[in-house]
């Protein structure tokens, strides 16, 4: 990844297809980051996800989309609004549907 025109660090975990936790990274602006194994998936939180849920090389991260939504970027007054304490190790995302090709 790279973190050109990005004004704050984040936190970013860079899963393998089995979602496992490949590599972890406290990433700063204006630099490019690259894991240390092949990822597939790769979850950019604000900085101190990595701590708050304990998050270590091995560990396999699960999620389940709810509702599928767009992206949208959040403001950074947004972002720091975040209670990361209280997110009991449970972190929300969303995964893009698939493309299906032609029938």
């Amino acid at each position: 990844i790279h973190m050109f025109f990005m004004f704050q660090s984040i936190d970013v975990l860079f899963l393998d297809s089995s979602r496992k936790v490949v590599d972890l990274k406290r990433a700063k602006p204006w630099r490019v980051y690259t894991p240390k194994e092949s990822a597939r998936y790769i979850i950019e939180a604000p900085v101190g996800v990595i701590n708050a849920i304990h998050a270590e090389i091995g560990d396999e991260i699960d999620w389940q989309v709810e509702e599928e939504r767009k992206a949208v970027p959040s403001p950074t007054s947004a972002i720091n609004k975040i209670n990361i304490k209280s997110s009991n190790g449970v972190i929300s995302l969303a995964e893009p549907k698939p493309k299906l090709k032609g029938k």
